[in-house]
């Protein structure tokens, strides 16, 4: 991770890694084919490791806050993490704790919802959930993790209230 603190990960070379890491480039290529690879396992292990500290929570704002909070102890790697192109990893992973721990029931009493249809709610939801992350972030974190967790789950129970409930024709 040092050298991605002044470098995108496009611009590192696998000698670059190589030297850093002090193994030789069979040794890289035994393991991993691109330097974006490496970086894909480390955001992997960092997911992990988050998600872990999830697996005890039971609400969308408990969910936000531990996630906060870990970011926020884990700052300068998320920055880094975030400024090498792997959020849509992030997205794709929180979209799939999403709908395997299902927190909310998405269901409309007017139409039923495909599968999905639900994945696609939960999309919208981790993409915006991730928006204000990021936004929380990147402006040096003044908000506490519990106020991140409240407006989080305040949108989100907003959101499926109006899905969830039947539109007067």
């Amino acid at each position: 991770m040092l050298i991605l603190q002044t470098k995108k990960i496009y611009e590192v070379s696998v000698s670059e890694i190589c030297n850093k890491a002090k193994i030789n480039r069979n040794t890289f290529y035994a393991h991993f084919a691109t330097p974006e690879k490496v970086l894909e396992e480390i955001a992997d292990e960092y997911i992990a490791e988050e998600r872990n500290l999830l697996d005890s929570c039971t609400t969308t704002k408990e969910i936000v806050i531990a996630a906060c909070r870990y970011i926020k102890a884990h700052a300068k790697e998320n920055i880094i993490l975030l400024s090498n192109g792997v959020e849509k990893q992030f997205i794709e992973k929180g979209v799939d704790y999403s709908i395997a721990a299902p927190i909310y029931v998405i269901e409309n009493k007017k139409q039923q919802l495909s599968p999905k249809q639900i994945k696609m709610i939960n999309t919208y939801i981790v993409n915006g959930a991730v928006a204000i992350i990021k936004e929380w972030l990147y402006s040096e974190m003044k908000e506490s993790p519990e106020e991140i967790g409240e407006m989080v789950d305040f949108i989100t129970s907003s959101l499926i209230a109006g899905i969830t409930s039947p539109k007067n024709s």
